[in-house]
Formats: structure tokens, sequence, C-alpha cells
């Protein structure tokens, strides 16, 4: 995950939430404008805190945080969820929308629901509606010809984007051979709607040129593609955490552009504990994290280097001890070479315990010393 969180870590972030179900709302923060932590008691679980960055991020962690005086929207919240019970978490289709619904209990001891929704895309808003979905308060309002969200307006969902969590092959396979993009990449991406990422990992799992035109596919290749990409899902239903140089991922990748695995976590939400979106990192600091990964390279490749060295010279002291020995084979490979030729190598050495493998193309003799 670089930037915003895209299509699909929301999908891998949803499955692993699932464990919250059942669990009590007890406290509700909101330290920055963007930044809501919703702290909760999972069942068989005890205390988790739920990271919501609306446009930017979600994730279960542990960070530290000054909680401050509450705000408006904070109060608000606390006033409807205090004790509600969380009942749904879920991602609206393939959307970069997260929808949480919850049941309260109000003074008349009647259970109510609401509607928690979070979005990813654009700038991001979260907005809290009732059970008829009409908004009640709301992150930021937005008013616009194609769609509004304000208050006491239902609200209504973005129009809806091709669903690549239902996708079947043959549309799939439809999708690919009629599109208009420039290459293969380029349409998975968009018109499947996962992203650049994960686009040309699968390409690059099938072996397939990313840049190549996706109307010059073979039959056999886009059954292959379907296959990688159904792969992809599956790994997403119970996803895990890698850490690579320049990604952070719930699926093991097997691009090189993503670097080195740095490391692996149980779960996806692990990686993405500490990183904070709304701090813009220096162009100084990009430098200093570049320089420290240059110079942990190097020192792997120095310590194989001296680990080759170490092994090479123990190689060399054990044939010097032997030198009588080694020397004595020598000669007699010489000779039997000289007189017969090293095709009759093999044959005259075979069955000396010592000789591990002899390659006639090369002429190299393996001896156990």
């Amino acid at each position: 995950m670089k930037g915003a969180v895209s299509s699909v870590d929301l999908h891998a972030l949803v499955n692993e939430m699932q464990f919250l179900i059942g669990g009590k709302v007890q406290k509700i923060y909101q330290p920055q404008r963007e930044l809501f932590y919703f702290e909760l008691h999972a069942p068989g679980k005890g205390k988790q805190v739920l990271r919501v960055i609306p446009g930017k991020l979600l994730n279960l962690g542990s960070e530290k945080f000054s909680a401050g005086k509450p705000s408006g929207m904070a109060m608000f919240l606390r006033k409807y969820l205090s004790n509600a019970r969380l009942i749904s978490i879920k991602q609206h289709g393939s959307e970069r929308i997260v929808v949480i619904d919850f049941e309260g209990k109000i003074a008349s001891g009647e259970i109510v629901a609401y509607h928690l929704i979070v979005e990813f895309f654009s700038k991001g808003n979260l907005v809290f509606c009732d059970k008829d979905w009409k908004v009640m308060t709301l992150l930021d309002r937005q008013v616009r010809e194609s769609r509004s969200v304000t208050h006491k307006v239902e609200y209504k969902f973005p129009p809806a984007q091709l669903n690549w969590k239902e996708l079947e092959e043959e549309k799939f396979v439809e999708i690919i051979s009629k599109t208009e993009k420039r290459n293969l990449a380029t349409c998975i991406a968009t018109e499947i709607g996962i992203g650049g990422l994960y686009a040309e990992e699968i390409c690059n799992r099938v072996g397939v040129d990313p840049k190549i035109i996706s109307a010059s596919l073979s039959d056999v290749a886009l059954k292959k593609l379907y296959k990688e990409f159904k792969e992809l899902l599956s790994e997403l239903e119970k996803p895990r955490g890698y850490v690579y140089t320049k990604e952070r991922v719930p699926v093991k990748l097997s691009l090189s552009k993503v670097g080195d695995l740095a490391e692996q976590k149980d779960s996806f939400h692990e990686t993405l504990v500490g990183i904070n979106p709304l701090v813009k990192e220096s162009p100084y600091e990009k430098k200093i994290a570049n320089v420290k990964r240059i110079i942990e390279r190097q020192e792997k490749i120095v310590a194989d280097v001296e680990g080759g060295i170490e092994k090479a010279s123990q190689a060399g002291e054990k044939i010097y001890s032997e030198y009588v020995k080694v020397q004595a084979l020598i000669d007699q490979c010489n000779g039997i070479a000289a007189q017969n030729g090293w095709a009759s190598l093999k044959k005259e050495l075979k069955g000396l315990d010592k000789i591990k493998q002899v390659d006639l193309k090369k002429k190299i003799l393996t001896v156990e010393l």
C-alpha cells in the first residue's frame, strides 16, 4: 500500500476485521480533524482500537495518541454509539467505501440501527446515518450536481462500478478482449478495477508482458490470467502482511519493483501500525531512507562475499593439508587422459569413494577430502 488505501487493500482489511462483529463501542476520539479512533471490546479478543482516516487509511492498531478535548463530532458519535454493538462491517461492492453497522439502545429501551460510512475515494469522508440512511452528521458536506452528501438528506452511494469480486471468466475475457486501453496492465488496473500494482502482479505470475496489446492475447493466455486473478482473490480471503522495501501488501508478490521482502507478519493490519499518512514525509527523510536501504544491501553483499572468502579459505587449507594425495590423484588422472583420453577417465575412476563427480565436458573432477 502506497498512499491511499486501494480497493484491493480494503477488501483484505475488512476480511481481517470480521472478528469485531458483536463488539461494543467503548470510546470514540477525534484527535485530529481527519483522524478517528473507535475503541471497542471484541468478543474473546478484548480491547481493540480501530483507526479511521477517511480518504487514506483504515486499520486496527495500538498507536498511542493524545485524546485532548473531545470534538463536536466525537461527542455526537459518542451520544449515539456508546455501548452500541457492531453488527456488520463490509466493503460496499468493490468500491473504496466501508460500511459499519451498529445497534444501540435508546432511553426507551428500543434497539436502534445506525450506519457509519467511510469513503476512501477523492478527499474521503465519514458519514453517520440513522436506520433509514438519513445523514445525522458528517465530516465534510459535499454538494455537487451529480451527488450531494449533507445533513438530513438520505445518503446515496456513488454510481456502482464493476464489482471485481463477483467477476466471471466470460466477462473478464470480454473486457480484456474489447478494451481500448493502451496495454494489458492498464486494462486490468482500470477496467477490472484492481489497480496497477495487482494488475502487474497477475501479469507477472502468468509470464505475460504487462505492456502487451490486450487484443493480441491467445485464449490460453486469457484463461491463465483469469486463473491467477481468482487465485489472488482467494489469497485476499485470508490475508497476511508483507512488508517490502517499497510496498506493504496483504499477499506475497513476485514483482521485483516492490523491492526486497523485509518483514512478514500474521496480518495486513500489523504492517500498517505506525504509518501516519497525515504526516508528509520530508524529501530529506526519503533520501536518508533510500541511503539506508542502499547501505543494508551493500552490507548484505559484503557479508556474502566474506562468507565466500571464508569458505574458499577453508577449502584451500584442506587441499594444502592433503597436498600429497591431491597431487598424486592429479598425476594419475593426467596419466590416464594422456594414454587413453579423457573419455576413459570416468570409467577408470569409477568405484573410488573419494570421487564424487567427473564432468568430461568441462574437464572437472569433484573430490571429497
